[in-house]
């Protein structure tokens, strides 16, 4: 039976208003008038003495459970011939449901930041004895409190796993596009059916689509559409993680919950745990994220011999960010970003001081290291020793205090024969704060030349590096001899990023180009509001990189 406004159960809990309601039962907001909180009462009415039995069994083990990002269960009862009832913590905050209807697609790093952190959550549940199985992941059980925190929530379907124990239909509710084939009756549900939802949801935020259903792909063969098709900013990387985890049989996903968070880790080559804040802005369209997005703009000006690089941040070109508050998303004013890029400003910048790069500047270094990297500039050497070479000195000399500092390289590690993985050889060798350039040096002449040229999919993960902040400046430097030799244009992909609020600036060093390269690594700066500048022998791109550390050394 439904309970109404006012009514009070065990003298304690005095309902206030239905949060939600389903197949099962619903979900009330209550004042505890013992505690003096707010607390959420889920109520189930399945009332078999089988149902209550396990009730009774799940209760005791869910009121043990003590974590971050899950809800504390208070209380747990059975009033006879009307419910069961579960007490636990009120979550403030919007579920991911109502993130995704307000706002639409979720930037990648953010998504990821909940995803991992509901990673954690269900590692915890599967790690008890006997493991909790969830059986109930989508975007409306995981709410978004205002310090950015991810919680898992809706324990009513929740079960112990007993491996000898078949799932059947009255023991278990399914979500269409988000529950496995085998929760729909007939099969063990187990871990790996809660890996499955937990891929369904992220595919969700990234995509604002919902996966087809289990079902149907399987009796009707109806296939996923790939994440870049319907999100030009996910990696094909990250694409086949999720593949990976929402693949219909069981045997074939992530076995274990860890495995899925170290997978999807991967992508990024680090692990995620910043905390997003949020804004109560009326829902507007995505601008900025604080962890993608913020954005910046450096000048670089020529100067003597067209190879002295002036490098200056502009901090007034940055949006004015609103004050983090309450719930959802940090979003700003749906001002369109400039369809072309205006020229940069030559009004010479303030006098450097010695705190004009701290350590709140990220630099990251993206590495051309294709085959055709093994070419000769004009002096005779190849193109890929000649950045080993300018980048040690450059390194040598970088200002004080140092900014951080990311390298990446890609093509590297697969022979270009090897299209498939090639394709995605984009590996972060290394992640510096405060320097170290000793260590730079030492990683950057152990790249050798050998495969194919994904540019966009690497452009798209060195981003992930950035941890935008309102302080936060970032700036991407490219060191290439040709654009993107996979079939994805980087212009679009770089497009595509500022049209849902990813600003960042791409400065590109062509090494020894012909007039397609040129065009293809020009296009980048002017689409992101960078600059293009070409060197044709070590010597020059020795001047290009130094010029721009005397100027930042000032």
């Amino acid at each position: 039976m439904s309970l109404d406004t006012g009514q009070i159960l065990l003298d304690r809990y005095q309902i206030n208003q239905t949060i939600g309601r389903g197949g099962f039962g619903a979900v009330y907001q209550a004042y505890d008038m013992r505690l003096n909180i707010t607390v959420a009462v889920k109520e189930n009415l399945q009332l078999s003495p089988q149902s209550q039995k396990q009730f009774e069994r799940e209760g005791h083990l869910l009121a043990r459970l003590s974590h971050p990002n899950l809800p504390r269960v208070i209380d747990h009862f059975v009033i006879p011939n009307q419910g069961q009832y579960l007490v636990m913590d009120f979550i403030e905050g919007q579920d991911l449901r109502t993130i995704l209807n307000q706002h639409g697609i979720v930037p990648t790093p953010q998504a990821l930041t909940w995803i991992i952190q509901i990673c954690n959550a269900l590692s915890y549940l599967h790690s008890r004895t006997p493991p909790i199985i969830h059986r109930d992941i989508k975007p409306a059980n995981i709410k978004i409190q205002p310090d950015g925190q991810a919680i898992l929530v809706d324990f009513g379907i929740a079960k112990l796993y007993d491996p000898d124990n078949k799932t059947t239909m009255g023991a278990k509710g399914v979500t269409h596009g988000f529950s496995p084939p085998e929760q729909y009756g007939g099969g063990h549900t187990d871990v790996r059916s809660d890996v499955y939802a937990l891929g369904a949801t992220l595919y969700s935020l990234l995509t604002r689509t919902m996966p087809p259903d289990s079902v149907q792909r399987m009796l009707n063969h109806v296939t996923v559409p790939p994440l870049p098709q319907l999100n030009p900013t996910v990696t094909l990387e990250l694409d086949q993680v999720i593949a990976t985890a929402i693949e219909l049989p069981i045997e074939n996903r992530f076995q274990t919950m860890a495995q899925f968070q170290t997978a999807l880790e991967q992508t990024t080559r680090r692990p995620l745990t910043a905390k997003i804040l949020v804004n109560t802005a009326p829902p507007q369209n995505w601008r900025t994220i604080s962890y993608l997005g913020v954005a910046i703009l450096i000048t670089l000006l020529l100067l003597g011999g067209g190879f002295i690089i002036a490098i200056s941040f502009i901090t007034n070109s940055n949006p004015t960010l609103p004050t983090p508050t309450e719930i959802a998303l940090l979003i700003l004013p749906t001002t369109p970003p400039p369809t072309s890029t205006p020229s940069p400003t030559m009004t010479p910048p303030p006098p450097p001081t010695a705190t004009m790069l701290p350590s709140h500047v990220h630099l990251a270094y993206l590495i051309d290291s294709s085959n055709s990297m093994l070419e000769p500039l004009s002096d005779g050497q190849a193109k890929i020793s000649a950045v080993q070479t300018a980048l040690a000195e450059h390194w040598l000399n970088l200002p004080q205090p140092p900014p951080n500092v990311s390298l990446w390289a890609y093509g590297h590690r697969f022979d270009a024969l090897n299209q498939n993985q090639s394709c995605v050889d984009i590996e972060l060798l290394l992640l510096l704060a405060q320097g170290q350039s000793e260590s730079l040096i030492t990683t950057i002449k152990q790249i050798t030349p050998r495969g194919r040229s994904p540019l966009a999919e690497a452009i798209k993960a060195t981003t992930g590096d950035f941890n935008f902040t309102a302080e936060q400046h970032n700036a991407l430097i490219i060191l290439a001899d040709s654009g993107d030799s996979c079939g994805f244009d980087p212009c679009q992909m770089l497009q595509t990023q500022r049209e849902v609020g990813l600003f960042y600036p791409v400065y590109v060093i062509g090494l020894g180009v012909d007039a397609e390269a040129r065009q293809a690594l020009r296009c980048l700066t002017e689409v992101s509001g960078g600059r293009y500048q070409e060197a044709y022998s070590t010597s020059e791109l020795i001047q290009v990189l130094n010029g721009l550390a005397q100027v930042m050394n000032k």
